[in-house]
């Protein structure tokens, strides 16, 4: 790329296969055009005018016909406000506009688009695609993405690449997803009949280590949790038989 951007490179024509020659009478998509720089959203605006490009290191024209697809997460209208952002270029641009809320404001496409990219990076790195649980997708549901599509899919390969058992648990999630999940609310079961105080104490406590270790990945991370040491929590486990 020379160090240049790939979109200044699409513009001044300073790739190597000079996409702008390869797409003639096809289409060149433009990702994250609010990082254009200033000199390069002249030479872009130019182009988009008369539809010519000159190679470097030539004289000669070209004339190119091309379908230009321009996508920001950012308010480009915001930037023209603020002078960031090329006004003419802004409304050359924006001829049919397409809106695509982010993720989290459309939860029934994230099971969907796990889904996917979870057999896709399956089949890239020639592994069985991991068993998933309900636990799972409703971890994801809740979360907010706030790195949008792009977590999502760093997610999945993450999934796919660190899994070993064939089958994802709610610890294997980033912390930051298993941070936003709401614990179920825990209660006693009903006094039964010829059941002790300790008894009942003790199946509590086995239901709380039991939740806290499904949003964990190790035994000290759920020993900071509850507030106990790291040997306590593996005498519990050891205690109540927990599966981890």
């Amino acid at each position: 790329m020379n160090g240049i951007s790939p979109i200044s490179a699409v513009c001044i024509g300073n790739w190597k296969k000079r996409p702008c020659s390869i797409a003639d009478k096809g289409i060149i998509f433009l990702d994250e055009i609010a990082d254009l720089p200033a000199a390069s959203q002249v030479k872009l605006l130019k182009f988009l005018e008369d539809g010519v490009i000159t190679r470097v290191g030539s004289t000669l024209n070209r004339n190119v016909n091309v379908r230009i697809i321009a996508a920001t997460n950012r308010n480009l209208k915001k930037m023209v406000d603020t002078g960031q952002f090329r006004n003419d270029l802004y409304y050359r641009l924006n001829v049919v506009p397409i809106n695509i809320p982010p993720l989290r404001e459309r939860k029934e496409c994230i099971v969907p688009l796990f889904n996917h990219y979870l057999l896709e990076f399956s089949r890239k790195y020639g592994k069985e695609r991991p068993g998933i649980t309900g636990e799972i997708l409703d971890a994801l549901t809740v979360y907010d993405f706030p790195g949008n599509v792009r977590e999502m899919i760093n997610i999945c390969e993450r999934l796919v690449v660190m899994s070993h058992s064939g089958e994802i648990s709610l610890k294997d999630l980033p912390g930051l997803v298993r941070e936003n999940i709401s614990p179920q609310p825990l209660t006693m079961e009903p006094w039964q009949p010829g059941q002790t105080f300790r008894q009942m104490v003790e199946a509590f406590e086995k239901d709380l280590l039991t939740q806290v270790l499904q949003t964990t990945r190790t035994q000290s991370e759920a020993a900071e949790k509850l507030g106990l040491n790291q040997s306590t929590i593996a005498r519990k486990i050891q205690k109540y038989r927990i599966q981890l």
